[in-house]
């Protein structure tokens, strides 16, 4: 049962990494090159990676290589996030600052072929998924001994972290002296409780002597976490939304307080979100009968038509009021970084055309630094060449609140299937009205949508858009039954590295983008480079 637990915990932990639309993803390995498999090394005559003296990545990286382990343990992290070496004890030699020191083929090669993978434990999705469906109980075994490993010296690293008595007294204050208790439960209790430990936070609870009970969520010191500035930028983002939905009248939980990481005036330490803990539990959609899912459908299409009346005037992300009284206000969409490692802020934006073009322009300022499609860099330049050809009908507002991770989890139902909160808008964005009423991913035929390319609308979406058309009497009837931005945004994220994933994903957006019935490959990548040239990049490696 554990292992069954441990890949369901995996699968959506994946998918959390999947549908976060602002960083880099895992980078897949080739089938016939692993780390384990490298030219450089191997699992039985591993050398201790030795620090070079100058850099090709930009900022500060540290690596650290456990050898010992199949596949192997590697870590790539930004200077802020990366752990002491005593964690890894049979870790070798294997430190050094990238702004110093030149990469070595060992390093090189590692930074080609790797991403972070949550939880510290590094190796190819492709590699893992085959571990999972392999039947090999003992590579699965130690698979998910060496990620629970991780993890929870991950969750215990944030709990040290948490002053618990400051933490209590701030909850207190915010009740007026009501008494409470607080709970963080340990990590070797955390790590498969969904309910403590998500894709990116943990939760301690607050219980009060009046019986009314608080979450304080904190972000996970996961290696692959973004700088201080973003994280920071991220819970702001957060409450801010939790604000507006409520007064929106969206079924939300209430928010009470929030608090930077590093902040001196902090005195919890790690930065944290008090927020409510509601009644219900998390959609399970696959279990609903048609009554429950017709239920869900027609509160859900009642929230889409309530957003629908709290426009918004530029795209992008909510952060709090400058002001005590007033309302949240709309900021950056994204951050890029410049040379010293400072954010960059990106937006608001006017329209959504402006946004793609930004966002893309960036993405391909990372294909330069190699930070991103590393042993793909022209099929990735191509296709964003191409999408900025293809976008969808720029709309310039007004502009709307979008859940970006609007899977079934992300909605709590009572017994009868009636909503009693939205969870987890770390990632919600202010967009366009297109995009932000598109159906919710948990409606999507996902086989059809991933697998076949096409974007024609589920059951479920065609039925959650007659119940807008003929009970709400709502206009956004059509925009629920179209998918072009979840296209783009599916194209822009993912990795050309897996070139037949990649190729599946490219297929169903150009089907949309240009009403063709068929995809070929390699009659596009012909075109394209005829029409758009390499840019200056080197033929791929990945396909």
């Amino acid at each position: 049962m554990e292992s069954v637990r441990l890949l369901q915990l995996a699968l959506s932990r994946l998918l959390e990494s999947f549908l976060s639309l602002r960083r880099p993803l895992v980078a897949l390995l080739s089938t016939s090159q692993t780390i384990g498999h490298s030219p450089h090394s191997t699992t039985s005559e591993a050398k201790p990676i030795t620090p070079p003296q100058a850099t090709k990545i930009r900022g500060k990286y540290k690596c650290i290589v456990e050898y010992e382990s199949t596949p192997f343990l590697i870590m790539w992290c930004g200077s802020q996030q990366y752990p002491s070496l005593t964690d890894f004890s049979r870790a070798r030699n294997a430190n050094f600052e990238a702004t110093q020191m030149t990469l070595c083929p060992e390093i090189e090669l590692l930074w080609r072929q790797t991403r972070l993978l949550d939880y510290g434990t590094y190796a190819s999705i492709r590699e893992i998924h085959r571990i999972y469906v392999s039947g090999d109980e003992f590579r699965l075994r130690k698979l998910n001994a060496s990620r629970r490993t991780a993890g929870e010296k991950i969750i215990s690293a944030l709990i040290d972290s948490i002053d618990s008595n400051a933490l209590r007294e701030r909850a207190e204050t915010l009740r007026h002296g009501m008494k409470c208790t607080v709970s963080l439960p340990a990590a070797n209790q955390a790590y498969l409780n969904m309910d403590v430990v998500g894709g990116r936070n943990y939760h301690g609870t607050i219980v009060f002597d009046d019986g009314k009970v608080w979450l304080a969520r904190f972000r996970l010191p996961n290696h692959n976490a973004p700088p201080v500035e973003e994280r920071n930028f991220d819970r702001r983002s957060e409450f801010a939304t939790y604000r507006f939905l409520a007064e929106a009248a969206v079924p939300v939980p209430r928010v009470y307080d929030y608090a930077d990481d590093e902040d001196p005036s902090n005195a919890v330490g790690a930065g944290y979100i008090l927020v409510e803990k509601l009644a219900g539990k998390p959609l399970a959609w696959h279990e609903a009968g048609q009554a429950q899912r017709g239920r869900f459908m027609r509160q859900l299409a009642d929230i889409y038509t309530q957003l629908e009346k709290h426009p918004l005037g530029a795209l992008g992300r909510l952060q709090p009021s400058s002001s005590s009284a007033g309302q949240p206000e709309v900021g950056p969409a994204f951050f890029d970084y410049d040379s010293s490692g400072r954010a960059v802020p990106s937006g608001p934006f006017d329209s959504m055309d402006e946004y793609y073009k930004a966002l893309i322009q960036h993405k391909i300022g990372l294909i330069k630094t190699g930070e991103i499609a590393p042993s793909a860099p022209l099929n990735q330049y191509l296709v964003y060449r191409s999408l900025l050809d293809r976008l969808p009908r720029s709309e310039r507002g007004p502009f709307f609140l979008r859940h970006v991770d609007s899977r079934d989890v992300n909605f709590l139902v009572d017994a009868d299937y009636n909503i009693t909160g939205i969870i987890d808008l770390e990632l919600a964005i202010v967009t366009a009205k297109g995009a932000a009423f598109q159906s919710p991913l948990l409606l999507y035929n996902l086989r059809e949508l991933y697998h076949e390319g096409l974007s024609t609308p589920s059951e479920d979406e065609k039925r959650l858009a007659k119940i807008l058309q003929e009970e709400n009497k709502s206009d956004l009837a059509p925009l629920v039954a179209q998918k072009m931005h979840f296209r783009v945004d599916q194209v822009i994220e993912t990795n050309p590295e897996d070139g037949e994933n990649f190729t599946r994903v490219l297929s169903g957006w150009w089907k949309a983008a240009t009403g063709e019935q068929a995809f070929d490959w390699d009659i596009w990548y012909s075109n394209a480079l005829d029409m758009y040239g390499d840019g200056g990049f080197t033929p791929s490696t990945a396909r």
